[in-house]
């Protein structure tokens, strides 16, 4: 950012700086994506895996909070200078005469930026690919070994169910690898890839918070949701021409009844309809807990 400011100076288009609040209002100016953006990304993660596993892994609900709040505010102190740059790369670009192939931060790199900073900014994207990647790879393939498959971490008769499900992990982990890489060929627009996140927002947010805050909650209810939810937003996926403002390359069935200006709605619409699943079916499932037997009683039947 030094370097930006001092040799070109921030120049922020107009209606494109971060108080340029109809950004978050009008449709027109893409408030609906931006909206879906930010909830998917907000909301749709907190029940993402590799998050859930650190939150577990804490030593406790404070230390777990605090590691958020740092987080986020970590977020902002450096995610804000980095996006006011960007804003102002275009013209840069133009000023310099490059035309980038590609995202404009490869253009930023290739022609402006000293090849020092170049490659810490290079690095730092590596790192933190790997990062994501990696607690993507072990969390997804954790999960499927001990929550799915069901291989739970105990000696039983002389075999070690830890090796057990040390090396189903492993396996797994190899094929959750090359399903990535399969996607990673077949999408090179990563924007498309936030379906991932709208999943989660549309399916698993509700029945999450309902788990947590709602004693009434069933799980039928949950499952419901889980269900509806993320088939209304794989409906609506298919059936986009568009997502967050980039092309559906990956399935799109052609049909006249949804364009590309509605899109950033079907984020906000699935995790709504889901919801409505969730209530109707924990009204018509839920059952409330018969009261405990007389101490009595208890102490008679133990005798």
């Amino acid at each position: 950012m030094g370097f930006i400011g001092i040799n070109f100076g921030l120049t922020i288009p107009e209606g494109m700086g971060p108080f340029a609040l109809e950004q978050l209002t009008a449709p027109e100016a893409g408030a609906a994506i931006n909206w879906a953006t930010i909830l998917a990304l907000g909301l749709g993660d907190i029940v993402a895996i590799d998050f859930m596993a650190r939150v577990f892994a804490a030593d406790s609900p404070e230390t777990a909070q605090r590691a958020c709040l740092i987080g986020s505010l970590g977020t902002v102190l450096i995610g804000v200078p980095f996006s006011i740059v960007a804003l102002s790369v275009n013209r840069i670009l133009e000023q310099v005469g490059i035309t980038p192939d590609g995202p404009v931060l490869f253009g930023l790199l290739q022609g402006v930026i000293p090849p020092t900073i170049g490659l810490v900014i290079i690095a730092a994207i590596m790192s933190a690919s790997l990062s994501t990647a990696d607690g993507a790879i072990l969390g997804t393939s954790s999960v499927i070994a001990h929550n799915v498959i069901g291989i739970r971490h105990t000696h039983h008769h002389g075999a070690s169910g830890g090796d057990k499900l040390l090396l189903i992990t492993r396996v797994m982990a190899i094929v959750i690898t090359l399903l990535g890489v399969f996607f990673a060929m077949r999408i090179p627009q990563t924007g498309v890839l936030l379906l991932a996140f709208d999943l989660g927002f549309a399916g698993l947010v509700v029945p999450l918070t309902g788990g947590l805050f709602w004693l009434r909650s069933t799980w039928q209810g949950a499952l419901a949701c889980i269900i509806v939810g993320s088939l209304t937003r794989l409906f609506f996926f298919v059936m986009m021409p568009t997502m967050f403002g980039v092309d559906n390359t990956l399935l799109y069935i052609p049909n006249p009844l949804f364009q590309s200006s509605f899109d950033g709605f079907p984020t906000l619409i699935s995790p709504l309809i889901g919801l409505v699943v969730f209530v109707v079916v924990f009204h018509l499932t839920y059952q409330p807990v018969k009261a405990q037997e007389p101490l009595m009683a208890i102490h008679e039947v133990n005798r």
